[in-house]
């Protein structure tokens, strides 16, 4: 029988040696913010003997599970403090316009939760092992696996899904397609045409054999045909596989597979585009069907499910705990106006001032002063700006 883990706050630091004086504040912290507020960690039924996951490499298909991001850092970096992962977004269009690569760096959720919890302070780098943490949209191949040693992991969404998201996601999104955007945008006003256009096609296919979720060279364009059985071949290699459309679910099988704490920031929609539903209606397709991708994406379905018999059992509900019911409402730092440190009336780090952020207001990051006080605001050379808010 599964028995539900209630997660203990002092263990981590047992098991890092951390300075006793600060264990005792924290574990303090913890009890007294459980009187104001409810931790954002989340029970579950722990595994007994967690897989060993390390060298991880995350495929990060197009509009098929942004959020993701969240599970790999609280599972790399997340383990020893409890971090805030609910606030990922920032409101920066106050501030001077930046060029489109520089927003990407400063402001996509990614990007702010990395800035918040910089991986040299907070992680255990054995997971990532040497690599750059990739989550933009990098492809994988089969013999990258085996010299790398990759465990590979992913999220898929069923196909038709990811296509219409794609169509309303910023104008049509296609990463791969290069100079045949401009084509794409004169001739496609609707979802069918997008999805027939000749380089949309066969994303995981590409994806999963070294190349881009788009093909540029309309000639070679086959819908990923040629790439399936590689494709397949990866997908079956894989250490971990997730549904977009089982979300909570796929977050307590990552667990009961490779243990660690739980944050409910994994439970988030990080990304929404500006059309956003849970189901898009695939009558838009027009009877348009991703043949290739839908044949990995059953492939995709098999195996989670084996996974779930295997990791998680027929009682989902024990095994998952409060994953899959989390509590509604949970401590977070910009409730209390916190902007970085730790905050110990609701136990929760809330980071490093995001140094990155001051090419905003054209100071160079590196030999600018910006410090956090102990009221938890980021200071630029005494003074405050509001641009770390969370």
């Amino acid at each position: 029988m599964l028995r539900p883990l209630l997660w203990l706050p002092w263990l981590p630091w047992l098991v890092t040696g951390f300075d006793e004086t600060q264990l005792l504040q924290r574990v303090a912290s913890a009890s007294s913010a459980a009187r104001g507020c409810s931790s954002p960690l989340v029970k579950y039924a722990m595994p007994k003997a967690p897989k060993e996951l390390r060298n991880l490499r995350w495929v990060h298909f197009p509009k098929a599970g942004w959020s993701f991001v969240t599970t790999l850092w609280q599972f790399a970096c997340g383990q020893r403090d409890v971090l805030d992962l609910s606030q990922t977004t920032f409101n920066h269009s106050e501030w001077p316009k930046l060029p489109y690569k520089d927003e990407v760096e400063l402001f996509w959720p990614d990007r702010i939760i990395m800035h918040r919890y910089p991986r040299g302070r907070y992680c255990n780098d054995e997971v990532f092992g040497h690599q750059n943490v990739q989550t933009l949209h990098s492809p994988v191949s089969l013999k990258e696996m085996d010299q790398r040693k990759w465990q590979v992991i992913a999220m898929f969404r069923k196909p038709s899904q990811r296509l219409l998201s794609a169509f309303y996601y910023n104008g049509m999104f296609a990463p791969g397609i290069g100079p045949r955007l401009a084509e794409l945008h004169e001739k496609c006003d609707r979802p069918a045409c997008f999805a027939r256009f000749p380089g949309i096609a066969g994303c995981y296919a590409r994806m999963l054999t070294n190349s881009t979720c788009a093909e540029q060279d309309e000639d070679s364009f086959d819908s990923g045909k040629a790439r399936l059985p590689e494709a397949l071949q990866v997908l079956h290699a894989m250490s971990f596989v997730g549904l977009s459309e089982k979300w909570d679910l796929s977050i307590c099988l990552f667990h009961r597979m490779f243990g660690g704490k739980v944050n409910i920031g994994q439970l988030q929609d990080l990304h929404k585009g500006p059309a956003h539903e849970e189901s898009y209606n695939e009558s838009l397709l027009e009877g348009f069907e991703d043949e290739v991708d839908e044949a990995i994406y059953r492939a995709a379905v098999e195996k989670f499910q084996g996974l779930l018999r295997e990791y998680v059992g027929d009682d989902a509900e024990t095994a998952c705990g409060e994953i899959l019911n989390p509590p509604s409402e949970t401590c977070s730092c910009a409730k209390v106006g916190r902007e970085c440190g730790f905050d110990p009336g609701i136990g929760l780090d809330c980071g490093e001032c995001p140094r990155a952020r001051l090419r905003v207001l054209g100071l160079d990051p590196d030999e600018t002063a910006l410090e956090c006080s102990a009221e938890g605001r980021c200071i630029i050379e005494e003074e405050e700006e509001g641009l770390f808010q969370w």
